[in-house]
């Protein structure tokens, strides 16, 4: 066998391009430049700068980096020295040939752009070829990435190398999009190319199951030409393999340049003070949805989600794996909704709960702990009757009931399940077989209509647009008849999540209804406050 420093294969950075996914590509212009210039004097081969896209308005929120124009790589050229700049592109997002020739049309004759990459599934293999021989034949070197290499076999790699065959690609790619492969798998993918072949293979690696590294040095092995990392393994979910370990085994000459010193610091100062870029990595979700094949967008979405508890964010990508999640769909981004099946049954005491009652809800942000003893103190005072909103808000002993509405809470289980409270939710309408976790619970049932049409009580029967709990005791409250509901520990999701907008229509609808909603502490919401 070869040993790993006994070659030197071409090396490509994808940090900003794999990294953007955690912070929408918004990185700064000032960092971008420096990590070209870095790159540039540790001889890397090849830096990706971003994606590229024939539609510009859904680029319209997105950094600099989503969109990757001319304008910014005729600025990072003269730092890039002998490394070559490039793009990636979705296939799915260029049908028509005419969008490649009109969106690359511009670079042709600026120098700026040396290379594109085309992100493929096996599925659109024959568009993502033609889009290369367009690229090629544009004057720009072209690679395939074909997606979810784990999914793939050997006959489909045989076709995939056969109609690559006389294109003039620069090179193949297996991209292993959920992290899934372990090297011996992946040495056998390579090896199988590279016999087969007549062009160059590359490997795309991701850490769900800490073997990037591994997995990058035995594609080596087996006769890859290309390899790619990112700086401190940044990228999405799981991240990928980390740019320095293979500077140490390949380019062990520059360990101790200032550029390579430089580099490092530049991406831990960036992540140390960015909310969004730390949060990558190995984690038990990650590795789960390796082994089941579950698209990392949805892993990504639980796992910075603060609705869930790590049994849930499992007991969902399981289930995920279970329907096959290959594709991230955003239909599906509510996830938990294909639980509820009808009828269910409403119980006469609910009404009761609510009824001409003042209520308080208490969410799980983390001014319901800061300010605890203010919204306790006040719920006594006033006499409230509160209610937890969803498995880990508050604690039990200061709540009446707790309001728990996505299904995969009870299959989860959790410590929230031994507090005694009773738990008003629609566990009736649900797929749930009787479990240890659900047969002993002082559950009181309500049925519930994921409804964007109304929302409200109507006939008994909740109408709401998501099953988010918050938005079912929301609802519960104003179709109930409730004088009053007093909100804690509602602190709001990060900027730019969709469900802060989900949420504040929700308190609209209610208040349109008549309801008064106000606050106990900070809230991210538009309420009034009570007086302490």
């Amino acid at each position: 066998m070869i040993l790993p420093s006994q070659v030197r294969p071409l090396l490509l950075d994808c940090s900003l391009r794999d990294g953007g996914y955690l912070n929408s590509w918004r990185f700064p212009l000032d960092l971008i430049r420096l990590h070209v210039k870095f790159l540039a004097s540790l001889e890397i081969d090849f830096v990706e700068i971003g994606f590229r896209s024939p539609s510009q308005e859904s680029r319209t929120f997105l950094g600099a980096c989503a969109r990757s124009t001319p304008a910014l790589l005729s600025g990072l050229s003269p730092l890039a020295g002998v490394s070559q700049l490039g793009v990636m592109i979705n296939q799915s997002e260029f049908p028509n040939l005419k969008d490649i020739t009109r969106i690359f049309e511009p670079d042709q004759d600026s120098g700026f752009l040396d290379f594109v990459r085309i992100a493929t599934n096996i599925d659109n293999l024959d568009s993502a070829l033609d889009s290369a021989a367009q690229l090629t034949q544009m004057g720009f070197q072209a690679f395939v990435n074909l997606m979810q290499a784990s999914s793939l076999s050997l006959d489909q790699l045989a076709t995939f190398s056969g109609k690559a065959s006389g294109l003039g690609l620069a090179g193949v790619y297996l991209a292993d999009s959920f992290g899934a492969l372990k090297p011996r798998e992946l040495e056998e993918m390579v090896n199988f190319l590279v016999s087969v072949g007549e062009e160059p293979v590359g490997v795309h690696c991701h850490d769900n199951l800490g073997l990037a590294l591994a997995n990058s040095l035995a594609a080596i092995d087996a006769g890859a030409t290309f390899i790619d990392g990112t700086v401190l393994g940044v990228g999405r979910g799981a991240g990928n393999t980390n740019l320095e370990d293979l500077v140490l085994q390949y380019r062990p000459e520059m360990l101790f340049s200032q550029s390579f010193s430089g580099l490092l610091e530049l991406w831990t100062k960036y992540a140390a003070e960015s909310e969004d870029i730390t949060r990558w990595g190995k984690s038990p979700e990650y590795g789960l949805a390796a082994k089941r094949s579950v698209h990392p967008t949805y892993v990504q979405d639980l796992v910075s989600s603060k609705e869930y508890s790590l049994p849930e964010r499992l007991s969902i990508i399981e289930d995920l794996g279970r329907g096959g999640a290959k594709k991230f769909e955003n239909t599906r981004s509510a996830i938990g909704e294909e639980w509820f099946e009808a009828p269910g049954k409403t119980g006469a005491s609910v009404r009761k709960v609510f009824e001409n009652k003042r209520v308080m809800l208490v969410g799980t942000g983390p001014s319901s702990e800061t300010y605890q003893s203010d919204w306790i103190q006040y719920a006594s005072e006033q006499s409230l009757v509160v209610c937890l909103v969803g498995a880990h808000a508050g604690k039990p002993e200061f709540g009446d009931y707790m309001v728990v509405c996505n299904p995969i809470t009870f299959i989860a289980g959790g410590d929230f399940l031994l507090a005694g409270l009773p738990i008003i939710g629609p566990l009736s309408q649900t797929k749930l077989e009787a479990s240890e976790n659900t047969s002993s619970l002082r559950n009181i049932s309500v049925n519930v209509a994921l409804d964007k049409s109304f929302f409200g009580v109507r006939d008994d029967t909740v109408h709401i647009p998501n099953s988010r709990s918050s938005v079912l005791a929301l609802a519960m409250a104003a179709g109930f008849g409730a004088s009053d509901v007093v909100l804690a520990g509602f602190d709001g999701y990060p900027l730019g999540d969709p469900r802060n907008k989900e949420f504040q229509d929700s308190i609209d609808s209610a208040m349109a209804s008549g309801l008064l909603i106000r606050s106990v502490g900070p809230c991210a919401f538009n309420v009034g406050f009570v007086t302490l």
